[in-house]
């Protein structure tokens, strides 16, 4: 939520992430920092709660696909999903409910 609201200028992710649509290197670049830097490692803390594999890497996917769904929404289309006072907490409530099952 912090990169969403707090980050001026042109950010490294935003860029990548608006050119992966149209250049296959940005869009395996983006996948592989976002795999290495926000899947595994919430793969790895869902297992560490006591889910199985399988189910903690299904839950971290959904989230994963979440949170790039609302931030593709805001930032690259450039529409709020909704109230911008309320995006900033109401994601909070759905990536618990996704990572609690």
């Amino acid at each position: 939520m912090q990169r969403w609201f707090g980050t001026s200028g042109e950010d490294p992710l935003l860029v990548l992430h608006r050119a992966s649509g149209e250049r296959p290197e940005a869009a395996e670049a983006l996948a592989a920092f976002l795999d290495r830097n926000f899947l595994e490692p919430l793969h790895r803390y869902l297992r560490g709660t006591g889910l199985p594999d399988a189910e903690a890497h299904g839950r971290a996917a959904a989230i994963d696909a979440f949170v790039l769904g609302v931030s593709a929404r805001r930032r690259i289309l450039r529409s709020e999903p909704g109230d911008p006072a309320a995006l900033q907490a109401w994601p909070a409530t759905t990536i618990q409910r996704l990572a609690d099952g």
